[in-house]
């Protein structure tokens, strides 16, 4: 659902206190639920490869639940996880070669 909000508006969503979004995210990385982890790394990886330059805080708070959750006991989410990774590094490595050029 968020994922799928966050793609639409090509980007995250303008709130009022961005900062209880974040911490909404965060917490969701370590949901119980092995279904709503998946979702949230998937969403929290979307998010920061789209908000570019200004992902920062958003990466800062993400970043220790996505690589808790590349030790998960369920593939899909250490699969979800290490793809997460992934996009958010080739966005900001994307992001580093364009400031250089």
């Amino acid at each position: 659902m968020l994922r799928g909000e966050l793609k639409k508006a090509n980007g995250p969503p303008r709130f009022k206190n961005v900062n209880k979004l974040y911490d909404m995210l965060a917490d969701l990385l370590h949901d119980k639920h092995p279904t709503i982890r998946r979702a949230a790394v998937a969403a929290a990886g979307d998010a920061v490869a789209k908000s570019g330059r200004k992902g920062g805080p958003l990466l800062l708070r993400v970043l220790p639940g996505l690589i808790y959750n590349l030790g998960d006991g369920k593939v899909a989410v250490r699969g979800a996880a290490a793809a997460a990774i992934k996009v958010i590094l080739a966005s900001l490595l994307a992001h580093l070669l364009l400031r250089v050029a």
